[in-house]
C-alpha cells in the first residue's frame, strides 16, 4: 500500500512501488537510490536534448531580437509582429523549451515524496559519513558537491555566450542549490546530486558522441 495520500499520490505511488523493486533487487538503499535516478535520467535525457536545443535557438536569436527591439523600440505593436515572424522562420518557440522541462517536473515531485516516506517503509540507516540517511547531510559534502556540478555544468554545457551577468547567475544558482540540499533529508539530496551527476556523464557521452561510435 503506497504511504503517499491524496492528489500527489498518483506521481508518488508509482515511483514508490519502483523504489521497493529495486531495493528488492539491490539490497541497499543508497545503491537503489543511485539505480532510480540513473533510470530517471536516461528516461528524461531525451527530453532535456529538445528542450537544450530550443533553449540555444533562443540564446541564438537575442542578438537579432535586440535589434528588432531598438528599431521597434516606439512602436510595440510593430515589435511583436516582428518577433513572431522570426520565431516563425527560425522555428523558435520561447515557450517549448519551458514546456519540455516542466515535464520532468512530477519526477522530482514525486520522488521527493516518495523518498520523504522512505522511513516508513523501513529504509532507514546510516551510509559512509551520514548516520542517519533521513535527516541532513551533518558535513554538508552533498550540498556542497551539488553546488561545484551545477557550475561545472554550466561552464562545460553554456547555452548562450558568457558574461559578468551570467557568471553571477549561474554562481546565485550553485548558492541556492547548496543551502536548499542542506536542509533536506541526506537521501534525497543524494537522489537530486545524482541526477546531475548523470546528467553531467550523459551530456559529456552525447558531446562526444561521434568520437565514441554511437549513430545518432
Amino acid at each position: 500500500m503506497c504511504s503517499v495520500e491524496g492528489w500527489a499520490s498518483v506521481i508518488a505511488c508509482p515511483i514508490e512501488f519502483l523504489l521497493l523493486e529495486i531495493q528488492t533487487w539491490t539490497g541497499s538503499y543508497p545503491l537503489t537510490i543511485l539505480v532510480m535516478s540513473f533510470l530517471f535520467k536516461f528516461a528524461l535525457f531525451p527530453l532535456y536534448l529538445k528542450g537544450k536545443e530550443e533553449a540555444k535557438k533562443l540564446a541564438q536569436a537575442a542578438p537579432k531580437i535586440k535589434e528588432l527591439r531598438d528599431r521597434y523600440k516606439d512602436d510595440p505593436s510593430s515589435l511583436l509582429r516582428a518577433q513572431q515572424k522570426y520565431y516563425e522562420q527560425e522555428d523558435i518557440s520561447p515557450l517549448k523549451g519551458i514546456f519540455l522541462q516542466m515535464l520532468s517536473l512530477p519526477v522530482y515531485y514525486g520522488s521527493y515524496l516518495a523518498l520523504s516516506h522512505a522511513s516508513s517503509l523501513g529504509f532507514a540507516g546510516k551510509w559512509l559519513w551520514i548516520t542517519d540517511l533521513s535527516s541532513p547531510d551533518p558535513l554538508f559534502i552533498i550540498p556542497i558537491s551539488m553546488s561545484l556540478l551545477i557550475i561545472v555544468n554550466q561552464i562545460f554545457f553554456p547555452t548562450g555566450q558568457f558574461d559578468n551577468g551570467k557568471i553571477k547567475m549561474i554562481c546565485f544558482m550553485g548558492l541556492v542549490s547548496s543551502i536548499f540540499m542542506s536542509q533536506i533529508p541526506s537521501q534525497i539530496a543524494l537522489f537530486y546530486f545524482c541526477m546531475a551527476a548523470f546528467q553531467l556523464i550523459f551530456d559529456l557521452i552525447w558531446k562526444h558522441r561521434d568520437n565514441l561510435g554511437f549513430v545518432t
